[in-house]
């Protein structure tokens, strides 16, 4: 399964399930080896699938397991581990709690270990976000700017866990917190090809899963403007009347979600 991350492929339920039965038949047999069971956790967060209950437990079983009488540990693969477990939903405190903190906070482990500090509510410096912004995100919050919005760039949200990329906070042209993430090519898997351009980065990963989910749980509506739609918007008209569908979209089922639960009261 790490061949199908490291080359951005998305890989289909059964052959998924094929490999992971394996692993986890391997554990159930006590033969199982923990570098490969943190690729499993890995992958499957990576590509965005979801082991049936039964066997995610039996991994987060088996590496806590591991780890009680493991010597030197890697801090990149814990780290790796926590925000793979955090993705598919199954971390708990004191399973984090357990996990090694990476020392080093300039590395990619320790951006991972906050975020899924955050997300299980630990008090946590988070890295400073990037001040630098993509040459589409630039373009598209000049454009929502001109639209009338008003717009904030790389705003913090409430759990201090993710920079959104554009956020548009109540306004009169908005009555909810919409979070605009201009997702560019590393987010997405490939699943299309097209025969004069070869295969194509279409599906999102499980970073973009996890973010857009722990964003919705706050009250954001998020709209994600992935780098292939973005590019089939040729003027600034289509640019434009994109932007505004998809903002209209957001608002419209925030609308619906108010009108279901006022219904259920």
């Amino acid at each position: 399964m790490g061949s199908f991350v490291f080359l951005r492929l998305h890989i289909e339920p059964p052959l998924a399930e094929l490999m992971i039965t394996r692993v986890y038949e391997g554990l159930l047999l006590g033969a199982g080896e923990i570098t490969g069971l943190r690729l499993v956790l890995w992958a499957c967060a990576s590509l965005g699938y979801l082991p049936t209950p039964h066997m995610l437990h039996c991994f987060k079983d088996s590496y806590a397991a591991s780890k009680n009488h493991s010597a030197a540990n890697l801090v990149q693969c814990d780290s790796s581990a926590v925000w793979s477990l955090a993705v598919l939903g199954v971390l708990d405190m004191e399973f984090f709690k357990m996990a090694l903190q990476p020392s080093d906070k300039s590395t990619p482990a320790y951006a991972e270990w906050s975020q899924v500090a955050h997300h299980v509510q630990l008090e946590w410096p988070m890295p400073k976000p990037s001040s630098t912004r993509s040459q589409n995100e630039m373009y598209i919050f000049n454009v929502i700017q001109l639209m009338g919005y008003v717009a904030i760039a790389h705003h913090v949200s409430e759990d201090g866990m993710h920079s959104i990329d554009i956020a548009l906070l109540p306004q009169a042209k908005v009555p909810c917190k919409v979070a605009i993430e201009v997702d560019g090519f590393p987010h997405f898997l490939y699943e299309t090809c097209k025969l004069d351009k070869g295969p194509i980065a279409t599906r999102p990963d499980g970073s973009i899963l996890f973010r857009n989910a722990a964003l919705e749980e706050q009250g954001w509506r998020v709209v994600t403007v992935p780098w292939f739609e973005w590019e089939y918007q040729r003027t600034k008209t289509d640019k434009v009347a994109y932007l505004e569908t998809e903002i209209r979209e957001a608002v419209s089922q925030h609308a619906l979600n108010d009108r279901l639960q006022h219904q259920m009261c």
